[in-house]
């Protein structure tokens, strides 16, 4: 008789999935190399986090996560009640907005404080661009936790900042 549930060495928020043997998938049964923890990369306070492409990809996989672990029941947007559940892997990394852009933002890209969680709806507003981005309600929050790691941008990256969040960091 098959179970499902969780294997308790893939990332959260993977969903459930056949279990066999000793309650692990499929590879964690076949690749008992891989049961080992994750490594993650940790984010020092201090400094900007710089990795090779390699390290980037899987801080930034480690990132998604652990922020979907700590998703909210509903969208963070104001008055949206969308809830922020599902069971593939790519719509639950979808729910975690970036404040500021990876792509422009590499040194905090992985900082957990660099994230909202949105419905499909609201995330693709506030990616949109950034007029759309400072009327959504959500918009004091992403404020709130933009000054918590603006200090770290680096100075090469500033030139990417839209004015409201240039003007927070005053350099």
């Amino acid at each position: 008789m098959s179970t499902f549930g969780q294997c308790p060495h893939c990332p959260v928020g993977r969903g459930k999935m056949r279990l066999y043997g000793t309650g692990v998938c499929a590879y964690h049964l076949t690749h008992p190399a891989a049961k080992k923890p994750r490594d993650v990369v940790k984010f020092e306070h201090d400094e900007p986090v710089v990795l090779t492409a390699a390290q980037e990809k899987k801080a930034l996989n480690d990132f998604y996560h652990q922020q979907v672990a700590r998703r909210p029941p509903v969208c963070e947007e104001t008055g949206c009640t969308c809830r922020l559940v599902a069971t593939e892997s790519w719509r639950l990394k979808a729910m975690v907005a970036h404040i500021v852009p990876k792509r422009h933002f590499r040194s905090v890209m992985v900082h957990p404080e660099n994230r909202l969680f949105l419905c499909k709806q609201h995330h693709d507003a506030y990616d949109d661009n950034w007029a759309k981005a400072v009327t959504l309600g959500c918009w004091p929050l992403a404020l709130e936790r933009f000054q918590k790691f603006m200090h770290l941008i680096k100075d090469t990256e500033l030139r990417h900042l839209p004015v409201p969040l240039r003007e927070l960091t005053n350099r």
